[in-house]
């Protein structure tokens, strides 16, 4: 049992990353006892494409994504030695549509400071994570859904309608 709500569409800034006028509507779960938002692996690699050829000819940028050799997928994406409040302005809004609603989150609702460990020089740097995840459903479309945890959930107020 869960909250679930229609999935119809993903923009990042002007770029329609899943449109609700040409795809089906994917299965939204709220859950507040996730931290991350995780995105239908379509959804997530798009997004990603977009951010990273946004950075392709800054050199004062430096945009890392680690693989999951397990699924053979991008998993972990951040911005290193950079602190995200230098990147809030470079990197555009993502916009969900649930139902007939669009809601926008800004760079600094999904962006997170962390520290990242250089083995090399036993020092760390800071780094900006990027606080979304691809699903696991590449080969398992059943599986398909936006799982929207507490890095969605933290940008709006929540009511949650037993009788709708």
């Amino acid at each position: 049992m869960y909250w679930g709500v229609n999935g119809h569409g993903f923009k990042y800034g002007k770029k329609v990353i899943m449109d609700p006028q040409e795809q089906s509507p994917i299965l939204a779960v709220i859950d507040s006892g996730t931290t991350l938002m995780i995105l239908p692996s379509k959804v997530y690699d798009g997004l990603l494409n977009e951010i990273a050829s946004n950075f392709k000819d800054d050199h004062s940028v430096n945009m890392i994504c680690t693989k999951n050799p397990e699924f053979n997928e991008i998993d972990v994406c951040y911005f290193n030695n950079t602190k995200c409040e230098k990147l809030y302005n470079k990197i555009e809004p993502i916009k969900f549509v649930f139902d007939k609603s669009v809601f926008e989150i800004k760079s600094p609702g999904f962006l997170k400071d962390d520290m990242n460990f250089i083995e090399e020089s036993g020092k760390k740097v800071p780094a900006c994570v990027i606080d979304l995840r691809s699903g696991k459903d590449q080969d398992h479309p059943d599986e398909r859904r936006f799982l929207i945890g507490n890095t969605f959930l933290k940008n709006f107020y929540s009511v949650y309608d037993y009788d709708w």
